[in-house]
């Protein structure tokens, strides 16, 4: 049997159509899953729990709690650059010390003193910077969750101390 031009020209799409659907199926088995160190920055370093400073943010953390705990807002604010910010939930973001410490303010005016853990899951180098990711906890006087969460804190280090440049934090709860 002889096939027409009509025939050779649909078994050559049929064709075309499967090598392409074989080359989309390979290229996308091929892409590895990773996770988010592979969208870093290439001069990024990730610091390790026995770095010296991990143990750094981790004092710098114990201070931040210790003073929440004790509701001292303007402790609160003093770890931040001039400049940093602090951006929570539902809530503007507040720039500078003096906003961040109306924001702290007003939070304890609200839910009263409260205890904040803050727990450590990441740290990266960026040059002189920092990136820290972590979870939190804050529980009324009587032991109930307020909330959950995680954050994000990018870290600068100015006249030998590390501050607060950037800090955004957001809840799992509702």
């Amino acid at each position: 049997t002889r096939s027409t031009p009509m025939t050779r020209r649909k078994n050559t799409r049929l064709r075309l159509t499967l090598v392409c659907g074989v080359c989309l199926l390979l290229a996308a088995c091929s892409i590895e899953t990773s996770d988010d160190s592979s969208l870093r920055q290439p001069n990024a370093v990730q610091i390790q729990p026995d770095d010296p400073t991990w143990s750094d943010i981790a004092k710098a953390n114990h201070a931040f709690t210790s003073a929440w705990n004790s509701g001292a807002a303007s402790k609160l604010a003093s770890p931040y650059t001039t400049d940093g910010k602090y951006m929570d939930e539902g809530i503007p973001a507040a720039v500078g010390r003096d906003a961040i410490e109306r924001v702290f303010e007003s939070h304890f005016k609200q839910f009263g003193r409260t205890n904040l853990s803050l727990e450590s899951v990441s740290i990266w180098r960026f040059g002189s910077s920092l990136e820290e990711e972590g979870v939190l906890e804050e529980k009324a006087a009587d032991g109930t969750i307020i909330d959950d969460g995680k954050y994000i804190v990018l870290w600068e280090k100015r006249g030998g101390k590390w501050l607060l440049h950037r800090d955004i934090a957001n809840s799992n709860t509702k």
